[in-house]
């Protein structure tokens, strides 16, 4: 197993920071190489708590969507959107979203929507959204969309029409944090002619919450304990190596 150098410099700061003998007289680093494994026993890591206040990931998945989400048009916020709303069923995994005649964009394009609602998300809480759905032949492309105040504010990308599931990550845009809080947010598709996108699974994630979900910094921590136990020789080196590079571990 190889750490990249800074990826392992991080690691190494974060168990060092919060480390702590169990003496009332702290360690005093003298400028020499510090072997972590000889001090383990007396040690006790801190900081890495997870906060209780963390915007945990969101999911909706196959029955949830037929339930939760709903078609819906610009509802006069944007001119570009058509404002009557996408026929929206449950399909055979998911939830079918199927763009008509009714739904043709003024640019000539036909756009199906559907929505659920949030509870004034803030877009700087999210890091991107994955999309699991299949696609009709006529659809050009998958987009997340958002309400908040008078607008709407979309980001997507180009599909796959070949009618088999594909995966679609898309990122959440920093513009987003400027528009305010988020009343609803949805998937739509765009198409040269009416189809259909059947949406099997949406999936929300915010940006803490999956630092969280991994164990937060401890798991950084945890990393470098296990190095030093199961190689010690090749992670003696590696300290040494970053003392001989001019970056001493403090």
């Amino acid at each position: 197993m190889r750490l990249g150098g800074y990826a392992a410099l991080l690691a190494l700061v974060s168990l060092t920071s919060g480390c702590e003998p169990a003496g009332t007289r702290p360690f005093e680093f003298d400028g020499s190489v510090l072997h972590l494994e000889e001090h383990l026993a007396s040690a006790t890591i801190t900081g890495s708590e997870i906060p209780t206040d963390i915007v945990r990931s969101v999911e909706w998945v196959g029955e949830e969507l037929a339930r939760d989400w709903r078609g819906t048009g610009s509802e006069g916020r944007v001119p570009w959107l058509p404002e009557e709303p996408a026929a929206v069923q449950a399909g055979d995994d998911g939830l079918l979203i199927t763009a008509g005649e009714r739904q043709q964009a003024p640019n000539g394009g036909y756009f199906g929507m559907a929505t659920v609602p949030v509870d004034a998300w803030v877009a700087a809480d999210w890091s991107h959204v994955v999309i699991r759905a299949r696609a009709t032949e006529t659809v050009g492309g998958v987009g997340f969309t958002a309400a908040a105040g008078d607008g709407i504010v979309v980001t997507g990308d180009r599909v796959i029409p070949d009618g088999n599931v594909h995966t679609y990550r898309l990122d959440i845009p920093e513009r987003w944090t400027r528009a305010g809080p988020l009343d609803w947010v949805g998937v739509g598709f765009w198409a040269e002619a009416p189809g259909s996108l059947e949406v099997l699974s949406v999936a929300v994630v915010s940006r803490r919450g999956a630092y969280a979900d991994l164990g937060g910094t401890e798991i950084l921590s945890l990393a470098l304990v296990w190095l030093a136990f199961a190689a010690p020789a090749f992670y003696r080196r590696w300290i040494e190596r970053l003392a001989s590079a001019g970056s001493p571990v403090r």
